[in-house]
């Protein structure tokens, strides 16, 4: 039988925490050896804070300084314990991070390129099957920067169609995460992400749209009213 003399506070589970932190029962180790047999409650986790960032290198020096003479190793053995500091995960983190936003760039690029080339094939039919269309406008006085014009905005359009079917989609999966992970950290993205987002589904539709759009525009009337 044991006697409850504390409750924690609620606590969050952490990035690197292991289990139900507010499921956890902590009992004196003194206990759990007399309990379940020495070394049975090893190893053994101590927690510490530096008073300041400026100190976590010295407060590391001084907690293995102390655990070595506690555990009687000699001057030139090897620790026989672990000292992990925050920053030494951040560290981790961060690199790990980095090649995360890597790879995604470069697919983000790929798709990009991908997409772009995939508008202006589809505009590039469109002129073709609306030659009849661009000959009787070109016939009857519109200017070349017009027609570029027009087509440009289809291109714009297109691309931007395809900008908010993928945000929504993105939306979506991003409800739908918590019934597969609910452990799983989810932040609110902000407005400027899908601003972002639709920016370069338009700069994708310029990019890739002024070709066609240049092509329509160098029709000949006659030639394009033929072929129609």
């Amino acid at each position: 039988m044991f006697t409850v003399v504390g409750i924690l506070a609620d606590q969050e589970r952490g990035l690197f925490s292991e289990g139900e932190p507010d499921e956890t029962v902590l009992i004196p180790v003194t206990t759990a050896e007399e309990r379940f047999g020495e070394g049975r409650a090893t190893p053994v986790q101590l927690n510490y804070r530096a008073r300041s960032l400026e100190e976590v290198e010295l407060a590391e020096e001084q907690l293995r300084e102390g655990l070595r003479r506690a555990r009687g190793l000699p001057e030139h053995a090897e620790d026989d314990f672990r000292i992990l500091s925050l920053d030494a995960l951040l560290s981790s983190v961060r690199g790990v991070m980095v090649a995360v936003v890597t790879v995604g760039v470069s697919l983000a690029a790929i798709s990009l390129l991908a997409g772009g080339i995939g508008v202006m094939n589809v505009m590039l039919v469109v002129v073709r099957e609306r030659s009849r269309e661009i000959g009787i406008r070109k016939a009857i006085g519109a200017g070349h920067s017009q027609l570029v014009a027009q087509f440009l905005i289809e291109a714009v359009l297109l691309s931007l169609a395809g900008g908010v079917l993928g945000a929504g989609i993105g939306a979506a999966l991003r409800l739908l995460a918590p019934a597969f992970a609910p452990s799983l950290p989810l932040g609110t993205p902000p407005f400027t992400a899908y601003a972002v987002a639709l920016l370069f589904s338009v700069s994708v539709g310029v990019v890739f749209g002024i070709y066609p759009a240049v092509v329509a525009a160098r029709r000949d009337p006659w030639s394009a009213l033929r072929s129609a």
